[in-house]
C-alpha cells in the first residue's frame, strides 16, 4: 500500500471521499444567506438624520438616543438597560473605584 491509499484517522478510503464539487451538507445553508444577527446589525448601521440635532448618524445611536431620553424622564427600565450595557466595558470604571468600600477595610 502506497502513501496515497493508506486508510486512517482523517484518511477515509477513497469510495468514502466527497467527489471534486460535492457538498458534505447539500441540504445546508445556502451560500450567501444572512442570519438574523447580520441582517438587523447591517440595519441599525444604516445613516438617517437624527431628530435631535439633524445630523448623519446611524439608526443604532438614534435608538440610543432615544433609550437616554426615557432614562432621562424617569424610565427605570431604560436606565437600568443602560446601566446594565454600558458599551460593553469589561473593565470597572476608575471613577468609580474609589466610591465602593473594600470588604477589607
Amino acid at each position: 500500500m502506497n502513501k496515497e491509499e493508506q486508510v486512517g484517522p482523517g484518511r477515509p478510503p477513497k469510495f468514502y471521499q466527497f467527489k471534486p464539487g460535492q457538498s458534505g451538507n447539500p441540504k445546508g445553508r445556502p451560500r450567501g444567506s444572512r442570519n438574523l444577527k447580520t441582517i438587523v446589525s447591517r440595519l441599525l448601521d444604516q445613516e438617517v438624520k437624527s431628530p435631535l440635532d439633524r445630523s448623519d448618524v446611524s439608526i443604532r445611536e438614534v435608538l440610543v438616543e432615544n433609550l437616554f431620553i426615557e432614562a432621562m424622564n424617569g424610565n427605570l427600565k431604560a436606565a437600568q438597560y443602560l446601566l446594565e450595557n454600558d458599551g460593553g466595558q469589561d473593565e470597572p470604571r476608575a471613577d468609580l473605584e474609589h466610591s465602593i468600600p473594600s470588604p477589607d477595610k
